[in-house]
């Protein structure tokens, strides 16, 4: 997801239909859109992660379903991702 992008702006709707208000609302919808698909860098204060799935290691993550990439916890509630 974007960061440090300004949200799209989304006007009240018109008292009567417009063809502007609604060609510039599918262009904010498509910015907005567009901004929350765009992988990149992810900064919170706070994280909770739940119902994660749960697997002694690596091999059985990938063989029960997960990549490169996710994340799972062990039986003993360590923190992992599959390398």
């Amino acid at each position: 997801m974007l960061r440090n992008a300004p949200a799209p702006f989304f006007p009240s709707r018109p008292r009567e239909d417009d063809q502007a208000y609604f060609s510039q609302m599918i262009r904010n919808f498509a910015v907005f859109a567009q901004q929350t698909n765009n992988p990149g860098a992810l900064q919170a204060t706070t994280l909770k992660l739940t119902a994660l799935p749960v697997f002694a290691d690596d091999t059985g993550a990938i063989a029960g379903g997960l990549t490169v990439g996710d994340i799972y916890r062990t039986g003993a509630g360590a923190l992992r991702a599959v390398v």
